[in-house]
């Protein structure tokens, strides 16, 4: 399967989990996803003895385990769903910080391509839309 396929992918299943998160708890920490060697998606994920750990020590955790699991040949690729606001320019004079949804893929040369997602409820469902800046 062509890279992009699979990058695709990771984007649909990331914000598949970030709505159920979302609709379980309003919220959510850093989570993984990867494509195995094998071609099977699975979630990645860290324990660190504690309900509410560092978002940013997660996320390092995360990118680390991925990075690693790409270089040694177990992963084809992975990624990483982190909740962000972003500032959202409102008009001319006005910027308003939104919901979003920032994807960071992993390939094999290391480098992590972002993609973002702004979101939010409407009729007890989430909308996710794409958002470049």
């Amino acid at each position: 399967m062509p890279s992009n396929q699979y990058r695709q992918i990771l984007i649909n299943n990331i914000i598949e989990q970030a709505k159920y998160y979302l609709e379980d708890a309003g919220e959510f920490y850093p989570f993984g996803t990867v494509i195995s060697n094998s071609n099977l998606l699975k979630p990645v994920s860290g324990y660190f003895g504690e309900d509410t750990p560092d978002s940013i020590e997660v996320v390092n955790y995360l990118e680390e385990g991925i990075k690693d699991g790409i270089a040694k040949g177990i992963y084809l690729l992975g990624a990483i769903g982190i909740d962000i606001l972003i500032p959202v320019q409102v008009n001319s004079s006005s910027v308003d910080k939104r919901d979003a949804l920032e994807i960071r893929l992993y390939q094999k040369d290391g480098k992590a391509d972002k993609v973002y997602f702004l979101y939010s409820i409407k009729a007890g469902i989430y909308e996710f839309v794409n958002y470049d800046f």
